[in-house]
């Protein structure tokens, strides 16, 4: 069993270019790196959610953009190998992460305290002075809130999970 700073998956790649080291990657490394990703990206989640400051472009949209960086190399690096040289063990990971995945998906979209400052930050966007890319990260970002199901109520989104 690898500890999360034996696990060359959640460690920075000290490689050319940065990629991720292959030699050092067995399919065994990527459920425990799944596990602690999704768990640092839910605490990066909650911090957002939690901010006391009033919702802002940077403390809410931006904050969440950058939030899961580690989970999506992961992933990354996963399904891109998956998909190029599958073998039984990685199907089985992928048959276990997929569920698991899309329920970690729920646990942001469906955040009414993180709804609630993205939606405030929305709300607000005719006074705040975005560039281009900004608007339209916010745009995308309130639509996959609201497409995710953010905006229903309880029963609803028991339903929807």
């Amino acid at each position: 069993m690898t500890t999360p700073h034996d696990n060359p998956l959640l460690n920075e790649f000290r490689t050319p270019f940065e990629i991720p080291p292959f030699g050092d990657i067995a399919d065994e490394y990527f459920p425990p790196a799944f596990d602690a990703a999704m768990r640092h990206h839910l605490d990066e989640i909650d911090g957002v959610a939690a901010d006391t400051d009033a919702a802002t472009f940077e403390n809410t949209i931006a904050a969440l953009d950058h939030a899961g960086g580690q989970l999506e190399s992961v992933a990354n690096i996963f399904f891109n190998l998956a998909a190029a040289d599958s073998n039984e063990a990685r199907r089985e990971i992928e048959r276990d992460i997929a569920p698991r995945l899309a329920d970690h998906e729920d646990q942001i979209l469906l955040n009414a305290a993180l709804f609630a400052r993205v939606d405030a930050v929305w709300q607000s966007r005719e006074r705040l002075t975005l560039s281009g890319e900004q608007a339209r990260l916010l745009e995308r970002t309130w639509q996959r809130f609201r497409r995710g199901g953010a905006a229903l109520d309880e029963v609803a989104k028991t339903r929807l999970r």
